[in-house]
């Protein structure tokens, strides 16, 4: 895929994030810098939040080498869709290796409530409800109500963003048709205080969504100095169905190892590397292979 200027409407309110997590990697090694207008929706509970994107996401792969600027033009929530997101993709550079094995204390939270195309109020309960969730937690929190830029579309969005010494983590949820705002809060908190009582360093969905860019980087895609480690050990607080089959398909795609390892309580440890050097976590654990045909 050629750099330049890139437009793509998905025409329903299928996910725009979903669809640059695809386009952005070959971008990202054409070499040049590149622009991209992606239509679609912004805001889904089964796929990364335009605001995850670029707050959770971007950070940590930006730590493998890969640097996006994400930018929000307009928010699109299921079933109108219409929403609008542009990305400014440079061009990938070599980094030091990545070891996100423990994320060390939390230092900060913050909460986003967040509505497009209601009435204000709804973003309000959603942060009154969040706060006192997170201070039953024993987790004090800055909250932010803010309304999104929309067109026909209407929708709210709750996100937990939790900064610790090493790393960020992201926990979300969507104000489904008939979900009371309440419901939503309790969603995203409930999903923070599950991360927050383990010990791993990246939540579940970051967990999948780091190990392609790090496949990349153990393949030789961007050019290291002789003798330049590229392989790439995280924990994560999930070993999902989504993660082991990225896993498996990144085997068959890529020249690299990748070795899953499930613990205690369901943690598990990720290790990417060239074949032959994967270094693994010393912590005990179990394999974890994708059951065949399991959905990605």
């Amino acid at each position: 895929m050629p750099p330049g200027t890139w437009t793509f409407d998905i025409g329903t309110a299928g996910s725009a994030p979903l669809l640059f997590q695809t386009l952005c990697w070959p971008l990202a090694l054409a070499g040049a810098p590149s622009h991209v207008t992606l239509l679609g929706g912004t805001h889904q509970d089964h796929a990364p939040s335009f605001h995850y994107l670029a707050l959770v996401w971007a950070p940590a792969v930006a730590r493998l080498g890969f640097q996006f600027d994400l930018s929000l033009q307009r928010a699109g929530f299921y079933p109108e869709g219409g929403g609008e997101l542009t990305a400014t993709i440079q061009p990938a550079r070599p980094m030091p290796p990545l070891e996100l094995q423990h994320r060390g204390t939390l230092v900060e939270a913050e909460v986003l409530s967040l509505v497009a195309g209601l009435d204000f109020s709804v973003a309000e309960r959603q942060a009154e409800r969040a706060e006192r969730r997170m201070r039953e937690a024993g987790v004090l929190c800055q909250v932010r109500s803010m309304p999104l830029p929309t067109g026909s579309s209407r929708g709210s969005h709750v996100l937990v963003v939790a900064s610790f010494e090493r790393t960020r983590s992201g926990h979300g949820a969507t104000g489904e048709q008939g979900r009371e705002a309440e419901r939503t809060a309790d969603a995203a908190v409930g999903a923070f205080v599950r991360f927050l009582d383990g010990r791993a360093a990246v939540d579940p969905k970051l967990g999948d969504q780091l190990l392609l860019p790090a496949a990349l980087v153990a393949a030789g895609r961007i050019a290291r100095p002789p003798g330049v480690a590229s392989s790439t050990l995280y924990t994560v607080s999930e070993v999902t169905r989504h993660l082991t089959t990225i896993a498996e398909v990144t085997r068959t795609f890529l020249p690299v190892e990748v070795v899953v390892t499930v613990g205690e309580g369901g943690e598990g440890t990720v290790a990417v590397g060239p074949l032959g050097q994967t270094r693994t976590s010393p912590a005990s654990g179990t394999p974890a292979r994708s059951p065949k045909g399991a959905p990605g």
